[in-house]
């Protein structure tokens, strides 16, 4: 049996593997245009009315968490640079929390799952839904 030299076999890989690599950084790109989103936002307005949660994001591991007035959040977002995202936060209902706290914070993730859209204005971010506006800051 005859072998291939050595740059032979390696210019078909490279032949293989080069447009794959430019593929994924093509991909790799697009995950991260949203980027600007990342860091932490203090919740301004919840529909008008004024509320206390941070909010966490980190588009590059599909990260959020939020802190409400009784538990720290987490869950997972998508975005895409042309303002489309979704967010996943589980809810807590831990018997430490008091009522009215309880339902603040449960209302706020039953709005953060409503979220179809963002929009960055400077330190600004806006993520809205069908009937829901979130306004954040930095």
């Amino acid at each position: 049996m005859r072998s291939r030299p050595a740059s032979t076999a390696l210019a078909g890989l490279v032949a293989i593997v080069a447009p794959l690599a430019a593929a994924c950084g093509e991909t790799a790109d697009s995950l991260t245009t949203s980027a600007p989103l990342d860091g932490v936002w203090l919740l301004d307005t919840s529909d008008g009315d004024p509320a206390e949660f941070v909010l966490q994001i980190e588009v590059d591991h599909a990260i959020v968490s939020a802190q409400g007035p009784c538990h720290l959040l987490r869950g997972s977002l998508t975005a895409t640079d042309d303002g489309v995202a979704t967010f996943t936060l589980p809810g807590s209902g831990a018997a430490s929390c008091p009522d009215d706290e309880l339902a603040t914070e449960l209302a706020f993730v039953d709005a953060m799952e409503q979220i179809e859209r963002w929009e960055l204005d400077g330190s600004t971010l806006t993520l809205s839904g069908a009937d829901t506006t979130l306004v954040f800051t930095q």
